[in-house]
């Protein structure tokens, strides 16, 4: 029961805060909802990454030349998703997505989040290629 009352305050609270107050009491109100949108850009990142790749293994096969952006776009790509791990091992290392008592610990990893998930929706954003390799034109010698 105390922690029905705790959740549902700590959610008002959270949604006055975000609305009304400083962005950054979100950090500690909305934590669960920050760790969630995260968990669904890391795994978009993930899948994109993965399809990227595919399609770049497919054209390397049919001897195309990758673009240099499509090669950019994947080493930033796993770049980031390397840093993200460490910060989903943080959210398993202590789970606090109700009730966390290190406030301090909760505003850190909270904005961590959302900078981070900012940063991977822009990543996600720049991925779109239409072309990932052109032909490779061979010159004859005669």
């Amino acid at each position: 029961m105390v922690e029905l009352v705790v959740f549902v305050s700590s959610n008002t609270v959270g949604n006055l805060a975000t609305e009304y107050a400083s962005p950054y009491l979100s950090y500690f109100f909305r934590f669960g909802k920050i760790v969630e949108e995260f968990k669904i850009q890391r795994k978009a990142l993930e899948l994109k990454k993965d399809r990227v790749k595919n399609d770049v293994d497919a054209a390397i096969r049919r001897t195309e030349a990758i673009e240099k952006d499509v090669g950019d776009s994947l080493t930033r790509a796993e770049n980031e998703l390397g840093v993200t791990q460490i910060l989903e091992d943080e959210i398993g290392h202590i789970n606090c997505s109700k009730w966390c008592p290190n406030w301090g610990w909760r505003y850190w990893l909270s904005k961590k989040l959302a900078k981070k998930t900012l940063l991977i929706s822009k990543l996600l954003e720049t991925c779109n290629f239409s072309p990932i390799g052109r032909k490779l034109k061979y010159i004859t010698l005669t």
